[in-house]
C-alpha cells in the first residue's frame, strides 16, 4: 500500500522540484600584481606576447604590465569620457605584432565611440595619441548602461557589446545600435566617404538589407558590460547586467547563427520585463533564452566572465567564472547546467573584468588594480579529496552531515541508502531524504541529473525497497 500511494501523496502535495542552495566553491586567492593600482574596467593579452597583459583604468591610463617580469608602462593616458576620465572597453589587435593596434570603447555625452590607437613609430612601448582613429561612432542619449565591450572573435572580426544608454526601448528599436551586439571588419572600409565609419560589414551579418543596422547581430540586451569568447568551443558568452531583478548570461554557440533577440527590456531573464506596449506589443518576437538568469540577491551587478581552461585550480576547469560590482566575490558554474551548480569562491575580490593567458589562467582586473587567481591551501579537511573544505560543503548545502561529526556522509556512508549515516536502514532514511530534497541539500540529487525534482524522491524510494 505504501509503495502505490507515496508517488500519489508526492503528487498531491504539488512536488515537482526545489529552489536550490548556492554553496561555496574551491577557495582561491586574488595575487596582486604590482605595479599597477585603480580601477581596471578592461584587461587583454597582447596576441603577440602570451607575457603582456593590457589593462584600461576606468580613469584614463592604458597600462601594459608584463606578467613575467612585473614591468609596468603607461602606454597612453586617456581624458575627458562620461562620468570617469577613461574608456569601457578594450581589445588588442590580432595582429598587434604588424599593426601595433589597440581598441578603445570611449563614452561622452554624446556619442560612443569605438577608437584605435596605434604603436609610436618612436617608441613602440607606447600609444601614439595622434594617432587616434574614430572607428564607429554611436549617438546616444542619456549615457547610462553604456555597455562596452569589445573582443576579436575566432573569425577576426571585432565584437561590440552597446548598452541601451538609459533608454530600455533602444533595445528593441531596430533603427538604432543601442541595447544590441554588433560586429564589424576593421580590415576593410565601406564608406570611405564618411569619417566615422571606418570599417566594412561582414557579408554574413544576419541583417544586412534590412532596416536594422548592419553592423548589428544580436537585439535585446540591457548593459553587456563585459563578454568573452571561449577559446577551445569559439562560444560567446554575454554577461548581462540587470535591472530590478535578474542577471543573466546569454550564450552563442559556432553552430547557433546570429539574429538572437534576448528580450530585454519585454523580458529581464526569464521573467517579464519593464517594456510597455510600444515595445512589447502584440507583435512581439520570439525570444531567445539565457543559459541562466540569477536572481540578484544571489548575484548581483554580474561582471562575467569566462571558462575557465587553465590546470593550477582543477575544481574551476571547465566552469564559467564571473564576478560582481557590488561584492567581493567569484561566482562559478557549470555552462551546462548554470543554476544548479552556482557556487561562490571564498578569497576573492571586487572584480570588472577577465582575461586568461595562454595557458589558460585568469587574470582579474579589479577597483584596485589587477591580480592572478591562484588556487587557495589545500584544506586541512577535505575528506572527497574535491579541494573544497568539508565544513564549506556542510555549511553551503553541496553535502550532508547527520551525525554533526564534520565528516561528509558521503565519505562515511557505506549503504547508499542509509542517508542518515546511523548504520541501520528504515523509514526514517526515507523522511531524512525528503527533508533535505525540501531544504534544497544538493546532496538529495539521488539520480545526479543536476536538478532537485520529484524523481530523485521516487529513485530513493525505489532504491530504498531494493535494499543495499
Amino acid at each position: 500500500m505504501v509503495r502505490q500511494s507515496f508517488p500519489a501523496l508526492l503528487l498531491t502535495l504539488g512536488l515537482t522540484s526545489t529552489a536550490l542552495a548556492q554553496p561555496c566553491g574551491v577557495p582561491v586567492v586574488f595575487q596582486p600584481l604590482s605595479g599597477i593600482s585603480g580601477s581596471q574596467v578592461a584587461i587583454d593579452f597582447d596576441p603577440s606576447d602570451p607575457s603582456r597583459l593590457i589593462a584600461l583604468d576606468i580613469n584614463g591610463p592604458v597600462r601594459s604590465y608584463n606578467t613575467t617580469t612585473g614591468a609596468v608602462t603607461t602606454m597612453l593616458t586617456l581624458t575627458g569620457s562620461a562620468g570617469q576620465g577613461g574608456g569601457y572597453g578594450l581589445a588588442v589587435d590580432l595582429l598587434y605584432a604588424t599593426t601595433g593596434a589597440v581598441y578603445i570603447f570611449f563614452p561622452t555625452g554624446a556619442t560612443s565611440s569605438v577608437l584605435r590607437y596605434s604603436r609610436s613609430a618612436l617608441n613602440p612601448a607606447i600609444l601614439d595619441p595622434a594617432s587616434r582613429t574614430i572607428i564607429l561612432q554611436i549617438p546616444t542619449a542619456p549615457t547610462q548602461h553604456t555597455g562596452g565591450w569589445m573582443g576579436f572573435g575566432p573569425d577576426g572580426y571585432l565584437y561590440i557589446g552597446v548598452g541601451d544608454h538609459g533608454l530600455s526601448s533602444n533595445a528593441q528599436t531596430n533603427t538604432v545600435l543601442m541595447g544590441k551586439m554588433l560586429r564589424i571588419d576593421i580590415r576593410s572600409d565601406d564608406f570611405p566617404a564618411d569619417a566615422n565609419r571606418n570599417y566594412a560589414i561582414p557579408p554574413t551579418n544576419p541583417f544586412i538589407g534590412t532596416t536594422s543596422p548592419p553592423e548589428v547581430i544580436c537585439r535585446g540586451v540591457r548593459n553587456p558590460f563585459r563578454c568573452a569568447f571561449d577559446s577551445p568551443s569559439g562560444a560567446l558568452f554575454i554577461a548581462d547586467v540587470g535591472s530590478a531583478t535578474r542577471e543573466e548570461v546569454n550564450r552563442i554557440g559556432p553552430a547557433d547563427g546570429l539574429g538572437q533577440n534576448f528580450g530585454w527590456p519585454c523580458r529581464e531573464g526569464l521573467t517579464s520585463g519593464p517594456g510597455g506596449a510600444s515595445d512589447c506589443g502584440s507583435n512581439m518576437p520570439v525570444f531567445t533564452n539565457p543559459i541562466v538568469d540569477f536572481n540578484r540577491s544571489q548575484l548581483g551587478c554580474i561582471t562575467g566572465g569566462l571558462v575557465y581552461h587553465g590546470t593550477a585550480i582543477p575544481g574551476l576547469i571547465g566552469r564559467y567564472l564571473a564576478g560582481s560590482c557590488t561584492s567581493s566575490s567569484l561566482y562559478s558554474f557549470d555552462p551546462s547546467n548554470p543554476v544548479r551548480s552556482l557556487r561562490t569562491h571564498a578569497g576573492a575580490q571586487t572584480a570588472y573584468c577577465f582575461a586568461a593567458n595562454a595557458q589558460g589562467e585568469v587574470f582579474a582586473g579589479l577597483t584596485s588594480g589587477i591580480a592572478r587567481i591562484l588556487p587557495a591551501a589545500p584544506p586541512s579537511v577535505d575528506c572527497n579529496h574535491n579541494g573544497i573544505p568539508d565544513a564549506c560543503e556542510i555549511a553551503g548545502g553541496l553535502e550532508t552531515d547527520f551525525n554533526a561529526n564534520g565528516i561528509l556522509d558521503s565519505c562515511e556512508r557505506t549503504c547508499r541508502i542509509d542517508f542518515d549515516v546511523n548504520g541501520i536502514v528504515n523509514q526514517d532514511d526515507i523522511f531524512s531524504f525528503i527533508a533535505q530534497w525540501f531544504s534544497g541539500h544538493l546532496a538529495a540529487d539521488f539520480n545526479a541529473s543536476g536538478d532537485l525534482t520529484v524523481q530523485d524522491i521516487f529513485d530513493f524510494i525505489a532504491a530504498w525497497f531494493a535494499g543495499c
